[in-house]
């Protein structure tokens, strides 16, 4: 194992610990596809929840290297307390072959958080047990790639894909960072599948998806 890292401005920094295995790098970049327009429809594992997660992705319109997945509530219950349309989450991220899947900044439920430096998600290439440390809004995160296994929802008419599962921790920081942090699983030409977020009631499996024309 190895671990390296990279000064950016006094206390802030990233890193990432690596052990190289037999099995040779996962293409991270690929799992988290930019462009576009397409749409996810998320579906709770715990069946309490009363709606859906509706997630939208759109171009920044001033920096192109950047993208936002917004996700908003779709009730599907008559319940008093959910509000159609209502943001839960978003995420601003960017994504290339050399800087990997970077998070810019988020917005939980109206908290908006801006990254800088940026959130590593992940490089853009990793090894399994991989880590990448930022420093970054006050935490230290890690990003571990835990595994490459089998997606945890059916995809493309019941063909198994694999995917990439993401494990993205800030330290034991108690609710501050409820709504990022968590586990991740994502794959090629899908991006994020499934989510299980420390702020959520249960596990988001993704039930449709749609995309839209490259915009990119």
């Amino acid at each position: 194992m190895r671990f390296v890292l990279f000064a950016l401005a006094p206390m802030m920094f990233f890193g990432c610990e690596t052990t190289e295995d037999e099995t040779g790098p996962v293409d991270m970049s690929e799992a988290f596809p930019v462009g576009g327009n397409s749409s996810w429809e998320f579906l709770n594992a715990n069946a309490t929840v009363s709606y859906t997660l509706i997630g939208s992705l759109a171009q920044d319109r001033t920096d192109e290297s950047l993208y936002t997945i917004k996700y908003v509530k779709h009730c599907m219950a008559v319940d008093e307390t959910c509000v159609e349309g209502e943001l839960v989450r978003s995420l601003t991220l960017s994504n290339d072959a050399n800087n990997g899947v970077l998070i810019h900044g988020t917005n939980d439920a109206g908290i908006e958080t801006v990254y800088e430096p940026p959130l590593t998600m992940a490089a853009a290439e990793m090894y399994q047990s991989d880590q990448m440390i930022t420093q970054t809004a006050g935490f230290t995160w890690t990003s571990t790639l835990v595994a490459t296994e089998e997606c945890p929802v059916v995809i493309t008419g019941g063909i198994a894909e694999q995917c990439v599962r993401i494990s993205l921790s800030d330290g034991g920081m108690g609710e501050t960072n409820s709504g990022l942090v968590g586990e991740y699983w994502a794959t090629a030409g899908y991006g994020i599948v499934a989510m299980d977020v420390a702020s959520d009631e249960g596990r988001w499996e993704l039930r449709d998806y749609a995309e839209g024309e490259d915009t990119l």
